[in-house]
């Protein structure tokens, strides 16, 4: 029994599955890898956020800060890529300070990232 004796066509004497199935793996490839780098830049750009979140939260608990709402957006516009959408809110108590950030990021491939939503509190610096 030969291969052209059968007709059950799940030979690749079919020159069109062949280029159909490589067309296929190499969009599924793609993809893949795609949604590992969307991976890879979601969790990057989170350490990101979240170091401008601590980093805007200490500087407003000293006693002598200004209004750090400018500085934090900036930091964020200059670190973030430009299609990340974020927000970032500085709210004061008597002893504290918190610091919240929300940023959609950009995705490729399967995935999209979910919102991501860092806090950060700091103490308050008081002069006596």
């Amino acid at each position: 029994l030969r291969s052209g004796d059968v007709s059950s066509g799940f030979f690749l004497g079919d020159s069109g599955n062949a280029v159909l199935s490589a067309v296929m793996n190499i969009a599924l490839a793609t993809l893949t890898t795609l949604s590992v780098l969307t991976l890879v830049f979601t969790a990057y750009h989170g350490l990101v956020i979240q170091d401008a979140a601590i980093t805007a939260a200490s500087k407003a608990g000293r006693a002598e800060s200004t209004d750090q709402q400018p500085y934090l957006l900036k930091m964020l516009r200059n670190s973030l890529p430009s299609l990340a959408s974020f927000d970032g809110s500085i709210s004061k108590s008597e002893k504290y300070v918190a610091v919240t950030v929300q940023a959609g990021l950009p995705g490729f491939g399967f995935l999209k990232p979910p919102t991501i939503e860092y806090s950060a509190l700091a103490s308050r610096e008081t002069v006596e």
